[in-house]
């Protein structure tokens, strides 16, 4: 976990006495949240399920957010250059389409860049996109998903990358293979990029002293 001193870096959140409300009985489910993340850091959410880790990042990624909360959170870039990843459940309704498809609509059709998620370095390289979304692990659509949002950042803007639980379904190569994709990608550019992510098991991957982890708990009331 980094130090708060040395931290020359752009501030590009700060929650001041966070605590989301429940919607229905308007009832708070963490106590109060003081935090703050610059450029060229890690930002890692932990706490147990139903103290609004979740509502959390999607107060801080929609500019006019539906959830309930108290306090003060602040952005320090546009809103449009937050690229976020929801935590991925398994779909009730059929989706007709192979990952190819999924990939091509996620890249607006730029067939350059879904080449380079296809490299040998990237966590896709090894997914065979001709196959049904439906009939893939939750594993191999997170690792599509993902790559695809790495490759189409663009390098000239600020960018703040929220991850909701981007591990689950998947093994311990996996997980690995993520933390090195997200160190890679925040250290082509510290100056303009940070990432804050919700996740059980990236901490002990991520906290190697490369960059800089702060560490967010979240507790009940």
């Amino acid at each position: 976990m980094t130090s708060e001193t040395g931290r020359t870096q752009m501030t590009v959140l700060k929650l001041e006495s966070v605590v989301l409300l429940d919607r229905t009985l308007v009832v708070p489910l963490n106590r109060p949240l003081d935090f703050d993340l610059s450029f060229g850091e890690i930002g890692m959410i932990e706490g147990a399920n139903g103290v609004g880790k979740s509502s959390l990042l999607r107060s801080i990624r929609e500019k006019k957010s539906s959830n309930v909360y108290s306090g003060s959170i602040s952005i320090g870039i546009d809103f449009e250059n937050i690229s976020f990843l929801p935590q991925l459940t398994s779909p009730r309704i059929p989706l007709p389409m192979t990952l190819e498809d999924v990939a091509t609509l996620r890249l607006n059709n730029d067939t350059d860049t879904l080449d380079r998620i296809l490299d040998s370095d990237s966590m896709a390289h090894d997914l065979d996109l001709s196959r049904p979304w439906n009939t893939c692990s939750g594993g191999e659509r997170q690792r599509l998903l993902l790559a695809c949002l790495l490759a189409t950042t663009d390098l000239n803007r600020p960018r703040l990358l929220v991850l909701d639980e981007p591990t689950n379904h998947l093994d311990i190569a996996s997980r690995t293979k993520i933390a090195n994709e997200i160190r890679k990608w925040i250290s082509a550019a510290p100056e303009k990029r940070s990432a804050l992510i919700v996740s059980h098991d990236l901490v002990s991957l991520l906290e190697d002293g490369a960059i800089p982890v702060r560490i967010l708990k979240m507790v009940s009331p």
